[in-house]
């Protein structure tokens, strides 16, 4: 009896969290394009906790791991359902620790699916127990079902636009349209969202892989725009152009950042040997500038132009003092040279 009651009691707490995280979830997707996304995404990320730690009877600080870990050993969800929450926390925790932002398209994406999760969950007590109109509910209950027939044609409707809809934002997304591929998808989320929990089940294979797929296409399209922009920096260097190479290799490191950890690891080590030659290059090319800058300064002092020499020289050595140890070291007698120079000069 006991443990029966502290399983209603526990129920009662979930459908009380399920409607109250839905309302936070229509408010987040009210507010995503119109306030900051930061703050957007910081109760995204409280509610996701909230939602699944308090569903799950969870009452610690806990790890994503430590959290699937308690949802598979206590079966809280059916199959189809611990299969969704774990794609979605696994890639929630690959975003947290990516040095890549939130966009308002994808924060919007994510909250979506976190929205269809919610809803498809259900608690073992229906729902109208916990309605303070429940008796009204009753007296409704005959009208509701005279209804029950227009409703389902109209679900039905809503499951053929969607159906239908999803070769379009297929085709959108195999010409490289992914901003139509993206507003499109977000249609269909709109149709989603008035499905019923059966008829959500039916389509949502459906609708996730397209979610995928859009992820898949940028990902694509981020590693071609990496590769025309590899090729660019290597022009850039051959020709001497640095202040291109520069702003090539920003780019390349902006797209680089966006990308997932996997293609990250992968990219890296190519990323690193463009670093190390710019830097080479930068090196090169002030080393050139400074021998450049203390000739100068020794020819202005031949011609007995003080002011110039010493111009030259305090440039020179303002360079200097940005280069690599090593070739400090070989440099150190020119500028201890042009110093004496202009001393001597000075002096006579």
């Amino acid at each position: 009896m006991f443990a029966m009651a502290k399983k209603k009691g526990q129920d009662k707490i979930r459908y009380v969290l399920k409607q109250r995280v839905l309302k936070d979830i229509d408010g987040m997707l009210s507010d995503i394009f119109s306030k900051s996304i930061d703050s957007v995404a910081l109760r995204f990320y409280s509610s996701v906790q909230e939602f699944f730690g308090t569903y799950c009877n969870v009452h610690y600080k806990f790890t994503v791991d430590e959290l699937l870990h308690e949802i598979s050993r206590k079966k809280v969800f059916d199959d189809f359902i611990t299969e969704k929450v774990t794609s979605l926390l696994r890639r929630l925790q690959d975003k947290e620790y990516s040095s890549t932002d939130f966009s308002r398209v994808e924060l919007s994406s994510f909250i979506r699916e976190y929205k269809m999760i919610v809803k498809t969950v259900s608690t073992q007590l229906q729902d109208t127990a916990f309605d303070p109109y429940f008796s009204w509910r009753r007296v409704l209950h005959r009208v509701s079902f005279a209804l029950s027939s227009i409703r389902n044609k109209v679900l039905k409707d809503e499951v053929s636009r969607i159906v239908e809809s999803i070769p379009s934002v297929e085709k959108a997304i195999h010409e490289s349209r992914i901003e139509d591929a993206e507003l499109l998808y977000e249609k269909l989320n709109f149709l989603y969202d008035k499905l019923s929990g059966g008829e959500k089940k039916n389509v949502y294979s459906g609708i996730h892989k397209l979610y995928q797929a859009i992820g898949e296409a940028h990902k694509n399209r981020t590693l071609s725009q990496l590769d025309a922009l590899e090729e660019k920096f290597y022009h850039s260097l051959e020709s001497n152009s640095l202040e291109a190479a520069k702003t090539y290799y920003n780019e390349i490191q902006v797209h680089y950042d966006g990308l997932d950890k996997e293609h990250r690891k992968t990219l890296y080590p190519e990323l690193k040997v463009m670093f190390r030659k710019l830097q080479d290059q930068l090196q090169i090319n002030q080393r050139l500038d400074v021998e450049r800058l203390l000739a100068a300064s020794m020819l202005a002092v031949r011609n007995n132009e003080l002011a110039a020499a010493k111009y030259s020289y305090d440039r020179a050595k303002r360079l200097y003092q940005d280069l690599p140890d090593k070739t400090k070291k070989e440099m150190y007698q020119n500028i201890q040279k042009a110093f004496s120079q202009i001393n001597s000069a000075v002096a006579l």
